[in-house]
């Protein structure tokens, strides 16, 4: 069963409940039906309804679906044209800040899966791909500073 977790305010809370909408269920909405019941922008609604959905897949907790929202994508097809380093490039630069490694690893993961369907492979079976592209292809120049 999967538990999702969303940043819901409290107001957006009441909401769900009044409209017996269940948290597992959000990924299920119509973006301009969400955002009724929850008296929220379309925009809002769809990155609920994203979130939720990314949630859906094993591996793939709150943190990981807000990063994907963050990078604009709201569908797991959207991926499949993707590589890890391409997206951490874009993740870093998102939030001006270097990302741990092993949110690279889950990028490389989540690519691989859009792209193949196989759920066999968790985020750490990537660790030496990724290793071993960036021993050879390094980061980006203009790659931000450690925060801290």
């Amino acid at each position: 069963m999967v538990s999702v977790k969303l940043p819901l305010t409290e107001q957006e809370k009441l909401a769900l409940r009044h409209n017996k909408v269940k948290l597992k269920e959000v990924h299920e909405c119509g973006a301009a039906d969400l955002a009724e019941k929850l008296d929220v922008t379309k925009e809002r609604a769809e990155r609920l309804i994203s979130s939720a959905y990314f949630q859906q897949i094993p591996g793939i907790g709150p943190s990981f679906a807000r990063n994907l929202t963050d990078l604009g994508f709201t569908k797991l097809e959207q991926l499949k044209e993707y590589q890890g380093p391409e997206l951490l490039n874009r993740l870093e630069k998102f939030y001006e800040c270097q990302i741990d490694p092993c949110v690279e690893d889950t990028l490389w993961q989540i690519t691989y899966y859009a792209r193949t369907g196989d759920l066999d492979k968790q985020w750490y079976d990537f660790t030496s791909k990724r290793k071993t592209y960036r021993d050879k292809n390094g980061y980006p120049k203009d790659r931000p500073k450690r925060k801290g």
